[in-house]
């Protein structure tokens, strides 16, 4: 647990809840691994209700970090998305991840180069590469 003491409840409270999700367990299915429990911090004016300052359960999936976040007041997941790495890495060849948000239809879509990985929505996953699944 990264930042212990801006969490109300507990890491296993969070992560239990988290787990609930339906995407969060087709992660774990196809092999992600729950790595960490944190609060990010963002720039919030002070007093802002809408900042988000709950906690997240992040399941590593290849090189993806899916991050689900948790309203430990009312148990449940507000929401979920997946963080993929900004620059190539060194020790792999190119080509780079990249997120796509739809907007009207509220899917997001992670493509490698391009290919499309995932594409998920607020409550499902509505596609996996396959193919992907088989790279070591």
């Amino acid at each position: 647990m990264d930042t212990p003491e801006l969490i109300t409840t507990n890491g296993s409270s969070i992560a239990g809840i988290a787990l609930h999700d339906k995407r969060a367990q087709e992660l774990i299915r196809r092999g992600g691994i729950p790595e960490k429990i944190a609060v990010i911090f963002h720039s919030c004016p002070r007093d802002d209700p809408c900042c988000d300052r709950d906690p997240k359960l992040f399941i590593r999936y290849r090189d993806i970090l899916f991050a689900f976040t948790v309203d430990e007041q009312a148990g449940e997941v507000r929401g979920g998305g997946a963080e993929v790495p900004n620059s190539p890495d060194r020790n792999k060849p190119y080509p780079t991840y990249c997120k796509i948000r739809d907007n009207a239809n509220r899917t997001d879509s992670v493509y490698l180069g391009n290919d499309l990985m995932m594409k998920y929505d607020d409550t499902s996953f509505l596609f996996f590469n396959e193919s992907f699944e088989r790279v070591p």
